[in-house]
This record gives C-alpha cells, structure tokens and sequence, in this order.
C-alpha cells in the first residue's frame, strides 16, 4: 500500500463520519425547536406563560434558550466554558496522536516526506491546542468564569391592573 492509497482509504472513512455528525446535529436541533414550539403552544395566554417562567423549569428553559447554540465546537456540546476547554483538550491530544502515529507510519512508506510533513503539521497543532487549553484554563480560573453559578429564578413583573 502506497502513500496515495492510505490517503484515499483515510478519506474515504473520515467523509462518512463528517456527514454522519452533521445529520445527528441537524435532527437534534429540529427536535428541539419542535419541542419549544409544542410547548409555546400549550402556553396559550401570557398570565400561564409567566407562570411557568416562574417554576424552576422555566428557568431552566429560558437558560436554554438563551445559550447561543451556534458556538458549539467541530464536536457539539456546551458551550460554556469548562467544556470549551475541555473539547481543546480532546482536539489536541487527537492531533498530537494523530501526528505521532503518521510521524511513525512514515518510516514504512518509500515515499514519506508527505506522510511525515502532515504528521508534523498535525503534531504541531496537537501542541498548540494543548499550549491553548492550559492558558484558557488559567485565564478562566484567574477571572472567576469556572465557578458554578448557583440556580436563580427568573422573576417576572405582573403588570399592573
């Protein structure tokens, strides 16, 4: 197997996880929005939809509305802080592998200076999303972000009659 091959059979794998990942992406939010409409729905006038702002479903509900969805990572999840750091862990020791591995098939392969080149292209970023985790860690702990926020309610003013 040559270089070329490898390669090919490389893609060929990694397009279908791509697509795959995407779809899965794609039917969790429309399941989402469906279950926000179902429910803006049964909330028929404004008196039962501050009522059930003030439950602590309902915070937890405008919380989520409120999270910006569209800042989720190659990967998806939160987007809180603490999980941004951790996905540049993950996206860094992935890399970091990933260079390793391709640096070490390159010994087996005649032609290896690509192989090698995107091995070390690869292990570069792997060191540079782990240099990237540390710093935002430390930057996120010396500025109070990774601390849990205690549970609030949202309170909603009646207007008055």
């Amino acid at each position: 197997m040559d270089l070329s091959q490898f390669l090919m059979a490389a893609a060929i794998v990694f397009l279908p996880w791509i697509l795959f990942n995407a779809w899965l992406r794609s039917e969790r939010l429309k399941r989402i929005a469906e279950f926000n409409n179902r429910l803006f729905d049964r909330l028929g006038s404004g008196k039962d939809f501050v009522d059930f702002l003030q439950t602590e479903g309902g915070a937890r509900f405008m919380e989520n509305l409120a999270t910006d969805r569209g800042s989720e990572g190659l990967f998806g999840g939160s987007s809180s802080p603490k999980h941004a750091i951790l996905r540049a862990m993950q996206t860094g020791i992935v890399f970091f592998t990933l260079g390793g591995g391709l640096t070490l098939l390159s010994r087996f392969f005649e032609n290896h200076e690509t192989l090698t080149i995107i091995g070390v292209i690869a292990l570069s970023l792997g060191v540079g999303f782990l240099i990237s985790t540390v710093a935002s860690y430390r930057m996120a702990r010396t500025l109070g972000v990774l601390e849990e926020k205690p549970s609030h309610n949202i309170e909603v003013k009646q207007p008055a009659e």
